[in-house]
């Protein structure tokens, strides 16, 4: 994994994305679960920020070095 394109393609990238997906599914079935409004909502805030947070990282954005796609 020397090669710093491939290992975003062939492991960062589907593993971020896989990690965020399994976020966004825990959250919102957590949040069926919890009897109280406001701690529903709390929890559900946090596990859909930190998948997007995830999801931002890794994207291939045009101006990352190396990765990066042009427009």
């Amino acid at each position: 994994m020397k090669n710093s394109f491939y290992r975003f393609y062939w492991v960062e990238h589907p593993t971020g994305m896989v990690i965020a997906t399994i976020l966004i599914t825990l959250g919102r079935a957590m949040v069926k679960k919890q009897i109280t409004d406001p701690l529903k909502y709390k929890r559900a805030f946090w596990f859909f920020f930190l998948a997007l947070i995830i999801i931002i990282l890794v994207v291939p954005w045009p101006w990352r070095e190396g990765i990066g796609r042009g427009l």
